[in-house]
């Protein structure tokens, strides 16, 4: 049960992102903006030049941000008192600098969030095809263990800090299946990377013959199956009776992804259109191009690695899809091997990973427009509010604090 208003008081929560998950931190700020938290961020340049909000979200948010000048091991020994003040130290991200961080918040109530629990909590016996990559391995293993003491470092990180936040419910349940960490350091999975957004205007009548849809993330074959996506439309188009206009929604600047792109040119007809980019996309060209997006699309490698560990999708390692329907508001067509969270389910639809699966499905939901039907049922994720989000991590909260 939720405190009452009046009993409710103002949480003081420091941020710490000092590495890349600017919308992350966009989202969380937003979220914390609906209850009663007072929030010092912790970040870098990099980091806060990818964060829009509007000044009402700041209103309750001071930001302390690195200078050029500072080695990171002085801005954090700078930030030491405002670190001690805390009710709460939530490092969003932590990939380094983590015998500095467990020291300046050695005697305050911390709690962190898990992005990719088999290289967090379980490197050693996460590595990804070891024995195909023995001198690779063997070479990290010197770096970081040897020379580097980084996974002594971040095991003592993970044992001083007080809790940590899983993604989800089912990567929370498999994290206490395998033992990775002790049940009690396991806060309630409340704070999801996303909140549901409110209903986007419908696009204009002069662009429903053309169907749009959208990948979401940077382009990177470990991550997504591009070449099923491309024989799969390539299979459909002349049985489409819509041109189809496929946006890649994400950085695609390497070599591979440039690949990735360069391939997908080579369908470009009267029938399809593709739309990629070379750098980040800002925010606002994000949402412009969301604006006329009809529905998402996820071929999800599950399988996939992080540095040098295997994650694997939906279990271990979350994939941006959720943040991605509730921000977009959008339908998605998944790789039937992924599954979205149970309230999620009413607004995806299934594929097998072929190329003759997902060409009936991209057929069906084109000519049929299956997607229509499902964008409503938005409406019923309300559990995904912002608002009623903010009260149940304010719930938690407020509980650790008053129990430390």
């Amino acid at each position: 049960m939720s405190p009452s208003s009046d009993e409710q008081r103002d949480i003081h929560m420091v941020v710490v992102e000092l590495h890349y998950h600017s919308d992350v931190i966009q989202n969380l700020l937003t979220v914390l903006s609906h209850a009663r938290f007072r929030v010092t961020l912790l970040t870098v340049p990099e980091v806060l030049d990818r964060v829009y909000l509007p000044p009402a979200v700041y209103a309750n948010v001071t930001t302390r941000c690195k200078h050029a000048t500072q080695t990171m091991r002085e801005f954090i020994a700078q930030a030491r008192p405002v670190l001690a003040s805390a009710d709460l130290v939530y490092f969003n991200t932590v990939r380094a600098f983590w015998k500095d961080l467990s020291s300046a918040t050695a005697s305050t109530l911390s709690m962190v969030r898990v992005h990719n629990v088999h290289g967090d909590l379980a490197p050693i016996a996460s590595f990804y095809r070891p024995m195909t990559r023995l001198p690779a391995l063997a070479s990290h293993l010197i770096r970081k263990s040897v020379i580097g003491n980084e996974y002594r470092d971040r095991a003592e990180f993970f044992e001083t800090v007080d809790y940590l936040m899983l993604p989800n419910e089912p990567i929370t349940e498999y994290v206490q299946s395998k033992g990775f960490v002790a049940d009690q350091k396991i806060a309630a999975p409340v704070l999801p990377f996303g909140y549901l957004s409110e209903p986007r205007q419908h696009r204009s009548g002069s662009t429903r013959e053309r169907v749009t849809i959208a990948i979401t993330g940077q382009v990177t074959k470990n991550k997504k199956d591009y070449g099923l996506v491309r024989k799969a439309i390539e299979r459909s188009l002349q049985k489409m009776d819509h041109p189809l206009r496929l946006v890649l929604l994400g950085r695609a600047s390497d070599k591979q992804a440039l690949q990735v792109v360069q391939s997908f040119r080579g369908l470009e007809s009267p029938m399809f259109e593709l739309v990629s980019y070379q750098s980040h996309v800002p925010a606002p060209e994000f949402e412009k191009q969301m604006a006329e997006v009809d529905f998402l699309l996820a071929p999800i490698h599950i399988e996939t690695r992080y540095r040098q560990y295997q994650e694997i999708y939906g279990k271990s390692k979350m994939s941006g899809l959720e943040n991605d329907l509730l921000q977009a508001r959008k339908p998605c067509l998944v790789t039937a091997r992924y599954r979205v969270p149970e309230p999620m389910e009413g607004v995806v639809d299934y594929f097998e990973a072929t190329p003759e699966g997902l060409s009936e499905a991209l057929i069906d939901w084109v000519n049929n427009r299956r997607y229509e039907a499902l964008a409503d049922n938005f409406d019923q994720l309300s559990h995904y509010r912002p608002e009623k989000i903010a009260a149940r991590f304010y719930d938690v909260v407020q509980r650790l604090v008053t129990s430390g």
